[in-house]
């Protein structure tokens, strides 16, 4: 679903995109229409371009360069 609506997969569970705070608020919603809140969890982490920038990566990225979004969200 998070693929659907532009987000990168980073990892098996951990997504990025560059959205508004607005509408990483309309995705954590449609996110919770499709889990199992008894056992499942998504976090949505807003990440500023000032504190992407200073991101420290070990290994190769799994996004292309430059500041990619706003928010991570990881199930």
């Amino acid at each position: 679903m998070l693929e659907r609506y532009g987000f990168r997969r980073i990892q098996r569970s951990a997504f990025l995109g560059e959205t508004t705070y607005a509408r990483a608020r309309d995705v954590a919603r449609a996110c919770k229409m499709i889990i199992d809140e008894e056992t499942d969890v998504v976090h949505v982490f807003p990440v500023s371009s000032d504190s992407w920038r200073r991101t420290i990566v070990v290994g190769t990225p799994k996004w292309s360069a430059g500041a990619p979004g706003n928010a991570v969200f990881a199930y």
